[in-house]
């Protein structure tokens, strides 16, 4: 058996699949992989050969609360998203209307604040697919994934089109020198928007959009760090259409050569 991370796998199965030899910058995107330091990765941009990786930026991390049930409930990664974005300032009786959806009983949600509050039974998470199901959550579409991406997917199908608008993001240079996407901004708009009546679509399109910007500016930082002009994407996100498309029509536009997988 030979034990390989995650993301680095997923990297290089678009180097094998299009025949690359050497580094490439990776942007690996999906819900769930053990990452190196014990968290749980899921939104990873890194130096990547078949030989090797090195990471150099991921999502800011959040506490994924109660292991592989975080994957199915999404008032999970909400109220973590919420904590995350909002610190001291989180209550929620402040977010009752926008969860209440989510999880009727207030016990359940009080029992997740206080096991986030305790770290109890939590890990820390770098995974943009629970991004998504909470954002789906939030959005009024839904609150349990009962397959594989459900929540995703229907975030996806209610893209307004033609919208172009986006929420803010921040990227920081983390203490191990990794660069940080810190979705914080994106939050606090998305909440502002909901609770202001905006229609799902539209948020739905201001959060894609935020994401391919997001994405699009790490990759940006790791071609000025390592001199890489070739991209390569991969992982469960990137079977988003709308995602895929305007992430690579940006980084095209910018001069980068982009491979994702086609068959493997």
């Amino acid at each position: 058996v030979l034990e390989v991370q995650h993301h680095w796998a997923h990297a290089a199965s678009v180097l094998v699949e299009n025949g690359v030899q050497g580094r490439v910058i990776a942007l690996v995107c999906d819900g769930t992989g053990y990452g190196t330091d014990g968290a749980i990765w899921g939104c990873e941009c890194m130096l990547a050969s078949l030989e090797g990786f090195e990471r150099l930026g991921h999502l800011a991390y959040f506490d994924l609360v109660g292991g592989d049930r975080a994957s199915k409930e999404a008032i999970r990664p909400a109220i973590s998203l919420l904590k995350h974005a909002y610190g001291e300032d989180f209550e929620l009786s402040r977010f009752a209307a926008v969860l209440g959806r989510i999880e009727p009983e207030l016990a359940r949600q009080r029992t997740i604040c206080g096991q986030i509050a305790k770290r109890l039974n939590t890990v820390a998470t770098s995974s943009l697919g629970r991004v998504f199901d909470a954002v789906a959550a939030l959005a009024g579409l839904g609150s349990y994934n009962h397959f594989d991406a459900q929540l995703p997917m229907a975030l996806e199908a209610v893209v307004e089109a033609g919208a172009e608008e986006r929420y803010c993001f921040e990227l920081r240079r983390g203490a191990d020198e990794c660069e940080e996407l810190c979705l914080g901004p994106m939050v606090r708009g998305l909440v502002e928007d909901i609770e202001s009546g905006v229609a799902p679509g539209v948020v739905s399109a201001k959060f894609h959009n935020c994401l391919a910007a997001a994405l699009a500016e790490m990759v940006h930082s790791a071609r000025r760090r390592s001199g890489l002009n070739r991209v390569a994407l991969s992982g469960g996100v990137f079977c988003n259409k709308y995602l895929a498309d305007r992430i690579i029509s940006l980084l095209q536009g910018s001069g980068f050569e982009v491979l994702f997988n086609r068959v493997v």
